[in-house]
């Protein structure tokens, strides 16, 4: 695993604090989640109280939490980011944010692609 840059590093502090700041609960950062293609983990995973409050003992989730966040690298291929989002959804992730280094936001949700947040709130307008 290579190091993570400056910008990427910020930007996942961004986010969590972003999250934790509109809906409270707890933006966790590097959580692992197992999925059908393996141990998965975002970047940033946003869990309400009720979600940590079942889950909270758990090693690594079976159950992907409300809100998984990858903030998109150089390095990440559009097939890898695409299966990390199906992967997320799958296991009953709310929404899937993929988040380049710049702000500008995808929002991915069961029902397909999103332009704002079903939480409220466009994300892209407060990163």
């Amino acid at each position: 695993m290579s190091p993570t840059q400056t910008k990427h590093s910020r930007m996942v502090r961004r986010v969590a604090r972003l999250l934790e700041d509109k809906l409270g609960g707890e933006a966790l950062t590097e959580l692992a989640i197992i999925t059908e293609d393996g141990v998965k983990v975002p970047d940033v995973a946003w869990c309400s109280e009720a979600f940590l409050a079942q889950y909270w003992s758990d090693v690594a989730l079976q159950k992907a939490p409300e809100i998984c966040v990858e903030v998109v690298s150089p390095s990440n291929s559009e097939a890898e980011l695409r299966n990390k989002t199906a992967q997320y959804l799958n296991l009953g992730a709310a929404e899937v944010w993929l988040v380049a280094e710049d702000g500008v936001v995808e929002i991915h949700s069961q029902a397909g692609p999103r332009d704002d947040s079903v939480f409220g709130f466009n994300p892209a307008a407060e990163l």
